[in-house]
Formats: structure tokens, sequence, C-alpha cells
């Protein structure tokens, strides 16, 4: 008898002991929804219960982090602002296309789908800088005439113009591009007809510096099509800000 009593004092207070210093794995690990177990305090916390965050912070996958305040219409996911929908916020002029920020066209760089547009400037700013524009088309084209209006506005780094035009079948063509002192400016001509893909430019200029020419000094762009086709004059100053005006030429 005097064993039995023992053994069951001894039991008795093994038991208690575990149920005093091991917590279960359900307290551990099994909290309420909106909860979670904080080691230090030994408890669930958070749903409106014990906060460990400071003021402005919140509880995220890594511990307490900045809550970011994001945009109306998106939401911060622990990393970033995304629409509520999920896609990551992209810069103006672009859309998520489920793997990367691209055009809103889909279109390829240097294009006004891949960069925000410049300001364009009314017919008499345009035709004030029209003067250079027509000087270097004389040189680059000799015997050309320029078509349709001079495509020109006023420039931040990375801005682009477009203008629709059309290349008759056996013409050629040749456009010239001018900005200001500093920039860096590019002109191209690239398919006019909407894509779900980016398309590759028809034809660009490979010049640097404030001046550029496509297809300059006997060697202008022909339409391959015996039709007419649309295509699309781009003017992009990839660096530098301010005026920058271009011209398409047709021989």
């Amino acid at each position: 008898m005097l064993r039995f009593a023992f053994a069951s004092v001894a039991i008795s207070a093994v038991g208690s002991l575990a149920l005093a210093g091991c917590p279960s794995s359900s307290s551990t690990y099994e909290c309420p929804p909106g909860q979670y177990w904080d080691q230090n305090a030994g408890m669930c916390t958070g749903g409106g219960g014990y906060q460990p965050c400071a003021p402005g912070m919140v509880m995220g996958p890594q511990g307490c982090m900045a809550q970011q305040q994001c945009p109306p219409g998106q939401v911060f996911n622990g990393q970033m602002c995304v629409q509520q929908g999920g896609a990551p916020q992209c810069p103006a002029g672009q859309q998520w296309n489920g793997q990367q920020c691209v055009g809103q066209q889909g279109g390829i760089l240097g294009t006004p789908a891949a960069c925000s547009p410049a300001q364009p400037v009314d017919a008499a700013t345009a035709a004030a800088v029209g003067q250079p524009l027509a000087f270097l088309g004389q040189q680059q084209a000799p015997g050309a005439k320029p078509v349709g209006s001079i495509l020109a506005g006023n420039f931040q780094a990375g801005q682009c113009l477009e203008m629709q035009v059309t290349l008759n079948a056996g013409k050629c063509y040749t456009v010239v591009g001018v900005g200001a002192q500093g920039q860096e400016v590019d002109v191209l001509l690239t398919p006019g007809i909407p894509s779900p893909i980016p398309l590759p430019p028809l034809a660009q200029d490979n010049s640097s510096g404030p001046m550029a020419v496509l297809g300059g000094g006997g060697n202008c762009f022909k339409n391959p099509s015996p039709f007419p086709g649309p295509a699309k004059m781009v003017l992009k100053v990839s660096s530098g800000q301010g005026m920058a005006a271009a011209q398409l030429y047709e021989k």
C-alpha cells in the first residue's frame, strides 16, 4: 500500500511539471484566427489583444515592420503596394502583363507605349524650330519633300512623341530630328498597326547627340511592300530636357 501511494504521488508530480513548463502544440501553433503565438509572452496575441509592435508598425511574416501607405485602390502586401487584384504598381504609361511592367499597347523599347509622352507644342512654336530641321533635311535628303507636319514637343528625359504616317509604295523616306544642346535625340519608324505583342521597329537612327538622322546620306528607307502601309514616326529624348522636333521626308 505504501509503494502504491508513493508511485501515485510521483506520477502526479511529473504530470504537473509537464503541464506547467511545456505548452502543448495546440497552444503554440494553433491560435485563433487573427492571432499568433508570442514566445516571450507565452500566449496567443493579436486580434485586439496584446500588440508587441510599436505605433505605425504591423506584424508581418518576419516580425514587426512599417505599414506603408499605398495610393487609393492599392494595398500593402508586406513588401510593396499592389493593386487590390494583386498586380504591382507600374510606372505611368505602363501596365502589368502578369510577369512585368510593359507599355500599355505592349510596345517596344523607345516607343511611346514604353515611355511617357512629352508635352506637345502648338503649331506656331513648332514652326519656330522648323528652320534647323529644314536645313538638316536638305543636307541628308536632297531632292526629298517634307511630309505632313513637324512633330515637336517639350521633353523631359525618357519621354516620347509619335505621329501616324503613311509609307507609300516605291517611295524612299528620311527622318531628321533636332533637339537642345545636351539632349540625346532618337528617331524611328515603327509599324502603325495594332499588335498584341511587341513589334520591332522598321528603321531607327544610330546617331548620338542632339541631332538624329534615319535614312540620311542617300540611304533612305524604302517601303518593302507593293502597297501603302501605315507607320508611326517616333521622336524620343533619352536624356536631357527641352524642345525637340522631327520631320519626315519622302522622295
